[in-house]
């Protein structure tokens, strides 16, 4: 009876034994597990900061290069409106003055074509026997008065004047030149003495008819 109970309280010690040994392996085990999810929790923290600083890193410089960018595309828009101006003034100056030039020449040209042909025929000498030239005008806004009763009259542009008269009108919308001598002054008048001011198309329609004449 003693040995069974001698043996009993040994199973009994080993079963302790056992059991203390089983919680001190759970609990070995249990800090074991505590560590590593407290090392994964560390290192997920570590990883997101990593993150957090590496994105907010790349959102700067996204930032930094989109600035830059839209620096350089306004400094690319001003130069370019910069340099369009330039080339608009210069072009604009340009034409002026070639318009200038183009209009002067013109000028000389009907001048001279005027005094080589309608000036020379239709001059005449005075008392020494030179050759009277025709007195040249130029009229951008001619206007004749309309028609009254009496003797027919031509357009005099200067009465003080003893030279035949050669008025050349221009247009300054089309910039086109109408040479007009005294032999064509009286037609002239004839046709465009409407109601005091001459009439686009009625000066281009008087000059058809006179210069087909």
């Amino acid at each position: 009876m003693r040995a069974y109970r001698e043996f009993m309280e040994m199973q009994r010690e080993e079963r302790r034994q056992q059991e203390e040994l089983f919680r001190e392996q759970e609990a070995v085990q249990q800090e074991e597990r505590r560590l590593k999810r407290s090392a994964q929790i560390e290192q997920d923290k570590r990883r997101r900061e990593q993150l957090k600083e590496k994105e907010a890193k790349e959102n700067d410089t996204r930032m930094r290069r989109i600035k830059a960018e839209k620096l350089k595309d306004e400094n690319a828009r001003r130069e370019l409106r910069a340099y369009i101006q330039r080339v608009k003034s210069f072009r604009l100056s340009t034409l002026a003055g070639r318009l200038r030039r183009t209009e002067a020449q013109l000028l000389k040209d009907l001048a001279a074509v005027a005094q080589d042909e309608d000036i020379m025929s239709n001059g005449h000498s005075d008392a020494e026997g030179s050759v009277v030239v025709p007195q040249i005008v130029l009229a951008t806004n001619v206007t004749i008065m309309p028609r009254t009763p009496g003797p027919p009259t031509t357009p005099c542009l200067s009465s003080r004047s003893s030279r035949p008269q050669l008025l050349i009108l221009r247009d300054p919308a089309s910039d086109q030149h109408i040479v007009l001598d005294e032999s064509k002054l009286a037609a002239f008048a004839e046709v465009v003495q409407t109601s005091g001011r001459v009439d686009k198309k009625e000066l281009s329609a008087a000059s058809e008819r006179i210069f087909a004449q």
